[in-house]
This record gives structure tokens, sequence and C-alpha cells, in this order.
């Protein structure tokens, strides 16, 4: 058949252009996929980050119960020097002379 032919049938787009919109689809899909994997990444990033600062929370809340405690301890030992020097002879006079000074410097400042 000749061109312009009523006789000819349309077999639809040339093999060029299926080839082109084969292409087009293939692109169009690949970026989609490179989104939902952008997409999914950053999913995964921002799980990871709340489960960083949930652990960075319970590690705060660990130190400070550790300090609290050496706080504690601290004092304990400190109140306990402070009871073996009272239990020994002649520990009370000792004591009301530091309390005198302490006092007499207190006033002098």
């Amino acid at each position: 058949p000749r061109r312009g032919d009523s006789s000819t049938v349309n077999l639809g787009p040339c093999k060029e252009c299926q080839k082109l919109q084969a292409l087009r689809l293939q692109a169009e899909q690949r970026r989609a996929e490179a989104t939902e994997k952008r997409s999914e990444d950053k999913r995964q990033k921002i799980a990871r980050l709340a489960e960083l600062q949930e652990r960075l929370l319970e590690e705060e809340e660990k130190a400070q119960a550790n300090a609290n405690t050496a706080k504690i301890e601290e004092e304990i030992a400190h109140l306990s020097r402070a009871v073996e020097e009272l239990q020994q002879p002649g520990a009370r006079s000792q004591q009301r002379g530091l309390l005198q000074q302490r006092q007499e410097q207190r006033q002098e400042q």
C-alpha cells in the first residue's frame, strides 16, 4: 500500500516510538523506586534517632542516679567518720573547741 492510501491499517506507534515510551516508563519507575527508597531510608533514620534519644535519656537518668548515690555515699562516709571521732575519748571537748573556733572565724568574717 502507498502512503495515504485508505487501505493501510494503523498498527499503532512505530517501533522507535515504542522503545522511547518503554524507556520513559522505565525511567519513571526508577524515579518512583528511588523516591520510595529515600522515604524508607528517612523512616529508618527517624526510627534510629528515636531509639538513640531514648537510650540517651536512659543513660542520663542512670548517670543522675549514680551521681545521687555517690553524694549519699560520700555523706554517709563523712557522718560515719564524725561518729567515730565523737566516740573516741576526749572527742567531745575537742569538738567543742572546733565549734568555738568556727564560730570565731565566722564572726571575724
